[in-house]
């Protein structure tokens, strides 16, 4: 096996860039912080993002007589500053073989595809029914949901160190910027991060840093915006966007990976989100006019009043997963400390199954048995790093 480049992720930065789905913040709950950190819990979250919140809810409202005492949430910035989750295409052949329901899928040829999807050119399409929100005002929801019914959410509150408790009240020590809480469990709901507390990650869960921007389209694509959400596949990126209902109809387009000045791989290991990388930036940018026909003419056009800057662009980091498989379950060795993470870039579509299947295993409850099996299984997977000689098989 080729070795594995180190891929420790950091903490989070300080200064995160401000994305589209935090312009409208939840004021309240964003910098939420007791005036004396808790000494103790029954159950520590590390991580306020989508995973913490819908884990947290879950916990404290259900009523199985395991449920635990406490929940203490950790974020180390503020609630719900984390990478914006993406969606993303299947393998058609591998879908079907696995028994899944193609009924809903569709092939579009060559032609067919560059008409109905106003695309300049495409090799063709595959269509599916799917769907769009707003992911930040959703984990606020279920944080607030969560707030009601007990939690204690302490926000810029970093973790440095999960470590063996000395006291009895807890089998964990959390040490953090504010100090120590004992906890009898611990979960890890950080994706992207998850191996600066659990290094023996690194080459499991590969931090990736991506890039997103919010695109004012020009009149055509107001007064006839898109039907669709889109993937664009090639050799060199992959690239994604949805359009905004709403008076602006921004475009959300991602990707542009292949764009990095180092190569598609110039995102791996990087942590830094308090910048975008200018030619990632300006590869988004240019996307529409090289995608859609008639945007660069309607772009041009006398009446257009549309500006080359865009009204947001950021980066966030999300969890490749060595084996394109989220984990879930219980640690190896560290008994009491849990994983979930490594969504691949594919969060939102993963998290509300993953999440669900983790608490009921959590609470030792029967699994919900739509999620595949190899989630849990741990003790195999984490074993070997991803052979990075393969690592377009990952992406």
């Amino acid at each position: 096996m080729a070795s594995c480049p180190t891929y420790t992720a950091t903490l989070p930065v300080g200064k995160p860039t401000s994305a589209f789905w935090q312009s409208e913040p939840d004021s309240v709950i964003s910098n939420h912080q007791s005036r004396i950190l808790p000494a103790s819990a029954d159950v520590v979250i590390i991580g306020a993002g989508i995973s913490g919140a819908f884990i947290a809810h879950r916990l404290l409202t259900d009523e199985s007589p395991s449920r635990p005492k406490s929940v203490l949430m950790l974020e180390a910035r503020a609630a719900v500053s984390g990478a914006t989750g993406r969606n993303g295409l299947a393998s058609y052949n591998g879908f079907k073989e696995a028994g899944g329901d193609v009924s809903e899928i569709n092939v579009l040829l060559k032609a067919e595809a560059e008409k109905t999807l106003r695309i300049r050119s495409c090799f063709g399409a595959i269509t599916f029914p799917a769907s769009s929100l707003w992911p930040y005002k959703l984990a606020m929801a279920m944080i607030r949901k969560s707030l009601e019914a007990g939690l204690q959410l302490e926000t810029n509150t970093p973790v440095l160190k999960v470590s063996r408790a000395d006291s009895e009240h807890g089998s964990w020590t959390v040490t953090t910027s504010r100090g120590k809480i004992t906890a009898n469990k611990v979960i890890h709901a950080t994706n992207g991060y998850a191996s600066h507390l659990l290094p023996e990650l690194d080459g499991r869960i590969i931090p990736l840093k991506g890039h997103v921007a919010a695109i004012p389209p020009p009149r055509a694509y107001i007064d006839l915006p898109l039907s669709t959400s889109f993937a664009f596949v090639s050799d060199e990126n992959y690239d994604y966007l949805i359009q905004r209902p709403g008076p602006q109809k921004y475009l959300i387009w991602g990707g542009g990976e292949g764009a990095h000045p180092n190569g598609p791989e110039g995102g791996y290991g990087d942590c830094d989100d308090s910048f975008v990388v200018p030619e990632v930036l300006d590869f988004i940018k240019k996307g529409p006019s090289r995608t859609f026909k008639g945007w660069q003419e309607s772009l041009e056009s006398p009446s257009s009043g549309v500006r080359d800057s865009v009204p947001f662009a950021w980066s966030g980091i999300m969890g490749l997963s060595k084996d394109l498989l989220p984990f879930i379950g219980e640690l190896p060795g560290k008994p009491g400390q849990y994983l979930i993470g490594g969504y691949h870039g594919h969060g939102m579509a993963r998290v509300f199954l993953s999440t669900k299947a983790f608490c009921d295993l959590f609470l030792g409850q029967a699994i919900d048995p739509r999620v595949p099996s190899p989630y849990f299984d741990l003790e195999s997977r984490l074993r070997e790093p991803v052979d990075m000689s393969k690592v377009g098989d990952i992406l």
